[in-house]
């Protein structure tokens, strides 16, 4: 994936509200509560992520495992992996 797609994902993800959350993760399978969507945008926009960097990503996944649920963090993980596929 070039750069400019990269910058465009993360953008993205960055910008996303709880609707557009619980929406994106509906297209992937992934059923979100409102409180667990809200909890989980709140964490990205607390500091913007590149969820192409493994540390960055990783580390807001325990960030959403510590707010939610491990299970939950791994979903997000899934999800987040079909962003980043270097298809």
């Amino acid at each position: 994936m070039n750069g400019m797609m990269k910058q465009l994902v993360n953008l993205k993800i960055n910008s996303l509200n709880t609707q557009e959350l619980i929406q994106l993760g509906r297209k992937y399978g992934l059923i979100l509560k409102q409180q667990e969507a809200r909890q989980i945008t709140s964490l990205i926009k607390q500091r913007k992520v590149n969820i192409f960097d493994d540390s960055e990503r990783k580390q807001l996944l325990r960030k959403i495992a510590e707010a939610t649920t491990p299970q939950l963090a791994r979903e997000i993980e899934v999800l987040f992996s079909k962003f980043t596929s270097k298809k």
